[in-house]
């Protein structure tokens, strides 16, 4: 496999799975739902300077709810409704500007805007700012800036940033160790239902991280993870099944679960997955497939697969 191929299409299926600006795209089949009159009406108080209407009107052209659309236009109400101190409009033109996307790409435009829109207070630029600063994309890794963002985020419920808060806790990054807050804060997520949070108590129940091993607790905690969609729960679940750790051995069931982990890009899961194919299966096809996709994750320059 030839390196800058791995490396080109690592970066699409990154690209595809970065949440900022990609959110509230709907696909090119869908009708469009807003008469003119209503645009009309939104155009109105947009022009007139209302900050919401503003971004209304651009997630309306952005989102195809136009017939005959333009994406040109939305880029300018959403610049409008950026400059005019809107926080979620800040957060989407980042997207716009860090994926390319109707726009220019401009990382460090990106990075500004998603400033902007954190120190605003709006928590989904917060976990994303606090992401970038834990690996260092596109500005020098901070592991102290991370957390910081972290709990900020953490503060106005984001549990996914609630449990990197009790993760940096656990690991020491950022902080001084601190299991007990860190499993506590970890602990308190999974509660709530928070998929990423109940696959960390699964992995942390399975390797005896701040806890006892309990291979019972592993694979409860790891099964509300897999059926509410996490990767890594999926993943974890999967090895259980395959082990009879905690739960009743099955093949096909964690052929299954891996099989779904690999969809999500846990390259864990796809090394699986291309062993069984090569060993059991004898699906040369399918091994060198999902071999090589496990490649293409490891490729990348940074791998948010911590949990």
């Amino acid at each position: 496999m030839e390196s800058s191929r791995s490396s080109k299409y690592s970066l699409s299926l990154l690209c595809a799975l970065l949440l900022i600006g990609c959110e509230t795209t709907t696909p090119r089949s869908s009708k469009p739902t807003v008469s003119k009159e209503t645009v009309a009406v939104i155009e109105e108080k947009a022009t007139s300077g209302d900050v919401i209407a503003q971004y209304q009107l651009a997630m309306l052209y952005l989102t195809e709810k136009i017939k005959d659309q333009d994406h040109k236009n939305g880029m300018y109400w959403l610049d409008k409704a950026a400059k005019n101190h809107d926080p979620e409009a800040q957060y989407q033109l980042a997207g716009h500007y860090h994926l390319g996307r109707y726009i220019e790409a401009d990382k460090e435009k990106a990075f500004q805007w998603l400033s902007l829109s954190a120190e605003a207070g709006y928590s989904k630029s917060q976990s994303r700012l606090a992401k970038e600063y834990y690996y260092g994309e596109g500005v020098p890794q901070d592991y102290n800036l991370s957390l910081y963002w972290y709990e900020l985020a953490a503060k106005q419920g984001d549990l996914d940033a609630q449990t990197n808060v009790g993760l940096m806790y656990r690991d020491g990054l950022g902080v001084t160790v601190d299991m007990d807050k860190g499993l506590s804060l970890i602990k308190g997520a999974a509660d709530k239902g928070n998929p990423f949070a109940q696959g960390s108590m699964g992995r942390m129940y399975r390797q005896g991280i701040g806890v006892e091993v309990d291979m019972e607790k592993s694979a409860q905690w790891s099964l509300l993870s897999a059926t509410g969609g996490n990767g890594l729960g999926q993943y974890n679940l999967a090895l259980l099944y395959q082990k009879g750790w905690g739960i009743t051995k099955s093949v096909d069931k964690a052929f299954y679960w891996n099989q779904k982990a690999a969809e999500q890009g846990v390259a864990g899961a796809q090394h699986n997955l291309a062993h069984i194919y090569f060993v059991v299966k004898q699906d040369r096809a399918q091994a060198a497939y999902w071999l090589e996709k496990a490649l293409e994750v490891e490729l990348r320059p940074q791998v948010h697969t911590r949990y």
